[in-house]
């Protein structure tokens, strides 16, 4: 009987020893085929980690293939964005001035072809309708994103560049006269929406949509506080008293809504 207890006992020993040894040469299994891979380790480890993929969740060498199938699709993804050709903003010079500013609202396919996304409340208006749904961060993003694109430096018009934009080379109430059905969109006749840009009449610099369909961002801080910025022209949401060119509304740095977007800018060399 003595015997067979030191039996059993050796066994289970044996078999413990076993379990550790598999244990141990399993992770190493992993690691060695990821090394045999062309790409960068560490870089394949974080882009597994952004699909939920872990190092230590794939002993069995599963990691390596897993890992390699997303890394993949991301690359697909990054080729993707740089064959995208960039739309640029039509931009129109302000006389006198030693800026130019855009045309029309930035537009959704304009934002798709620098972001790859769109963010905005109403797709469905489509490619020539501004974008929305933009925070002034978002637009710091795309500004970085199109610079580097084109090699120039587009901005958001500062309060006073858009202003004197706005008004067209002659002082009224709106931007482009003082009929504001004939040059905004707002809530009146608007449709609870946003419209294609340049439906409008546009006012004497050739600039549409000033007033009206989206607030545009400006560059200008509220009194000091950067944490918030002004947004200048009103939009489809707003009565028609709140499109003049006087009004002005400040949101924190971070906000997003549907009545939101923005225009460029750009000092003349």
């Amino acid at each position: 009987m003595r015997n067979l207890f030191v039996m059993i006992v050796v066994i289970l020993c044996l078999a413990g020893i076993a379990t550790q040894a598999t244990a141990a040469t399993e992770q190493p299994v992993a690691t060695e085929l990821l090394e045999q891979q062309s790409w960068d380790n560490a870089q394949l480890e974080n882009s597994a980690a952004s699909y939920g993929l872990y190092l230590k969740d794939y002993p069995n060498g599963r990691f390596a293939s897993q890992a390699k199938a997303r890394s993949d699709k991301l690359r697909l993804i990054k080729d993707e964005e740089a064959q995208r050709p960039v739309m640029i903003p039509a931009m129109v010079q302000i006389p006198g001035k030693n800026y130019e500013i855009g045309k029309y609202e930035v537009t959704q396919a304009e934002w798709f072809s620098v972001m790859g996304n769109n963010p905005s409340k109403f797709k469905d208006c489509g490619d020539t309708c501004p974008v929305e749904k933009v925070s002034w961060d978002d637009t710091q993003d795309f500004l970085q994103k199109l610079n580097a694109k084109t090699g120039k430096q587009y901005r958001l018009p500062t309060e006073a560049e858009w202003a004197y934009a706005c008004y067209g080379g002659s002082q009224s109430e709106y931007c482009g006269g003082n009929d504001v059905d004939a040059v905004a969109w707002t809530n009146s006749k608007g449709n609870e929406q946003t419209h294609p840009v340049g439906q409008k009449q546009a006012n004497g610099y050739g600039l549409y949509d000033m007033s009206g369909n989206v607030m545009e961002w400006t560059n200008d801080c509220r009194e000091g506080n950067c944490a918030q910025r002004v947004f200048r022209g009103g939009s489809w949401l707003n009565e028609p008293r709140g499109v003049r060119v006087s009004y002005r509304i400040m949101f924190n740095t971070t906000i997003r809504n549907g009545s939101g977007g923005f225009r460029l800018a750009r000092t003349i060399p």
